[in-house]
């Protein structure tokens, strides 16, 4: 167990912040501090010495480092070293979402989508999965992306919702990379492009996608965006019921690179024949944030919304422990 009880804990998220002038003297030691204290709260985590990683945590969390702050929200989460209490790992989250971070933005937002932890608040969930889909994290742009689609929580729009899975999945997010290429099939958000739309669906079904792969299959089979190629078809179908894990079909070539951005259109509703490809839930709590960044494929950049809906795609994305 842990050190300190649960009343103790959530209490001491309470805890008045340093004054301004004391935090403006202190700026250049609270930074490598909070690096080495986030550092030692997770080698003794990964060890399995909760005590220690929940007391470094909590100190470097009052200290204003997010990533302890997320880390704790984590633990309260999952009632790993203190009793399981979302509301107490919303509040951590909801602090380390305050101070920027963008998976603890995320969280947030399911978490007030689905009333865990706090009052279920649609409307400000939207608000939080925008601002972690700005701050360029792939799930929030798919997920925010989902909902601008069928309108959960927000109007729908799906021209928008096609700029979002669009960024999401030039940096490899498998479901929206399946989302985008249903929407250039069917003419939603854009004019149809079955060629654009393969292109996507192989790069979410070499991912593992059964949806695409399904998609793919049937593409080859009609000879639509592809020409037709009953093998492959074949191949992908066996892929989508899980007959077979080959990477790639026998003799075939990467996808080729999609270079051209998706067109803009007028159309604004969604056809009453093609229901959305909701992505998948996420959990209600994200791993612990490790530091360090992996570099994402070199994409070429995506056509830029209207100038209130920036869509930002960073060079590097955060990597997230197990």
């Amino acid at each position: 167990m842990a050190k300190q009880g649960s009343g103790t804990r959530v209490a001491a998220m309470n805890r008045h912040r340093l004054p301004g002038l004391l935090l403006s003297g202190l700026l250049c030691i609270t930074l490598s501090v909070h690096a080495a204290s986030f550092e030692e709260g997770f080698t003794a985590y990964r060890e399995g010495d909760l005590d220690l990683a929940i007391t470094t945590w909590e100190t470097a969390a009052e200290a204003g480092d997010s990533r302890s702050m997320f880390s704790l929200g984590s633990l309260y989460m999952r009632g790993r070293g203190v009793p399981q209490d979302p509301s107490a790992g919303y509040k951590w989250f909801l602090r380390a979402a305050e101070a920027g971070l963008p998976q603890a933005q995320y969280n947030i937002a399911f978490m007030l989508e689905q009333g865990n932890g706090v009052e279920a608040d649609p409307k400000e969930a939207m608000t939080w999965y925008q601002r972690a889909a700005r701050a360029g994290l792939p799930q929030a742009q798919a997920a925010y992306a989902s909902r601008l689609w069928d309108g959960r929580g927000i109007e729908a729009d799906p021209t928008k919702a096609l700029r979002w899975f669009e960024a999401a999945a030039r940096q490899g997010h498998p479901e929206a990379q399946n989302s985008l290429g249903t929407m250039l099939e069917n003419g939603i958000g854009t004019a149809a492009d079955p060629a654009q739309a393969a292109r996507w669906y192989e790069r979410a079904a070499t991912q593992g996608v059964r949806d695409a792969q399904a998609s793919l299959a049937r593409l080859y089979r009609e000879g639509r965006g592809v020409e037709a190629n009953g093998k492959r078809s074949e191949y992908w179908t066996a892929r989508a019921r899980g007959e077979r894990e080959d990477e790639a079909p026998p003799g075939s070539t990467p996808a080729t690179p999609v270079t051209p951005p998706v067109a803009k259109t007028e159309k604004s509703e969604l056809p009453e024949t093609t229901k959305p490809v909701v992505v998948s839930a996420p959990p209600t709590t994200l791993p612990l944030v490790e530091e360090k960044a992996v570099t994402a494929a070199p994409m070429p950049a995506t056509r830029p919304p209207a100038e209130e809906e920036k869509i930002t795609t960073p060079a590097a994305s955060p990597v997230t422990e197990a």
